[in-house]
């Protein structure tokens, strides 16, 4: 289980279908390209050199591989993962405010007193001598 929350199926709703596609199609090129490296973006050809003037009498001198790769996007695929991003960024600074609404009249209700009692200490510096340690979910 992943350590942040995942806005995905409920933050879908607010895409249009258009973009809902375009987030699949980006999702799959990450997948299969950036993360994993598996479909046409990328193509390896093994290659067998030789010398045309002397294969007769030395044969094929080196095995090798082509590696082509597509490496970036197009200009209109920036922009559609533009519009997502602004999409997604909307959504969640709602979610964000309606977070804090519902939370502040509760935070108000507690008396200061209490609150001053047991507001925290300064969180401790980050522990980064085990970056591979997943750290855990509030």
């Amino acid at each position: 289980m992943g350590v942040r929350l995942k806005l995905h199926e409920e933050a879908a709703s607010v895409l249009t279908d258009q973009q809902r596609a375009n987030h699949n199609h980006f999702m799959h090129v990450r997948d299969k390209y950036i993360a994993h490296s598996v479909n046409a973006f990328e193509e390896s050809e093994p290659v067998a050199r030789y010398w045309v003037e002397t294969v007769q009498q030395e044969g094929i001198t080196a095995i090798e591989c082509n590696h082509r790769r597509i490496v970036g996007l197009s200009e209109q695929d920036l922009k559609e993962i533009i519009d997502l991003a602004s999409t997604w960024l909307q959504y969640v600074q709602q979610k964000l405010r309606e977070e804090k609404d519902h939370l502040l009249p509760i935070v108000r209700k507690i008396p200061l007193e209490d609150l001053f009692r047991s507001a925290p200490r300064p969180p401790p510096a980050p522990d980064m001598s085990q970056p591979e340690k997943r750290r855990r979910r509030l």
